[in-house]
């Protein structure tokens, strides 16, 4: 096995295994966005240039915070059905978000029911809600001050 095939099945799990701790109640299309927020980062120079590199960074995506509860939990198909069935449609997601470049479209997210949202939701735009989320464009500042 090559090197870049090893790092591509890399990043296709830590993907994965993202989306099911951030995003495994959302619809499809919120799994994908938020894929999209993570592959956008990974393409802009801003951030690490890989996708492992975007989720291992420190305080960016909470659920690979040591004080997130998610971050011990694992899929486990000897498990719950429900978690093990997120789980294929997260990797599936992974899957066809690599395959296709980013939208840049969004760089961050929240989810809705963050109540006052975060501070720095006031320097971006909103470009959207899918789901639960709330999807933001640092690159372009924000009229009005977010809610």
């Amino acid at each position: 096995m090559q090197d870049s095939e090893v790092e591509r099945m890399a990043e296709w799990f830590v993907l994965a295994l993202c989306l099911w701790r951030e995003a495994r109640g959302e619809p499809i299309e919120g799994k994908a966005a938020v894929a999209d927020v993570i592959l956008t980062r990974a393409a802009d120079s801003r951030w690490p240039d890989s996708v492992v590199g975007v989720i291992t960074q420190r305080w960016q995506f909470s659920a690979f915070n040591q004080s997130d509860p998610n971050v011990t939990k694992f899929p486990n198909p000897r498990g719950s059905a429900a978690e093990w069935m997120a789980f294929v449609e997260c990797a599936r997601v992974a899957m066809h978000a690599l395959d296709k470049p980013p939208t840049g479209r969004a760089d961050h997210y929240h989810a809705k029911s963050m109540a006052p949202f975060p501070k720095w939701t006031r320097q971006m735009q909103r470009v959207g809600v899918v789901g639960n989320h709330v999807f933001y464009d640092s690159k372009r500042v924000e009229t009005t001050e977010a809610d």
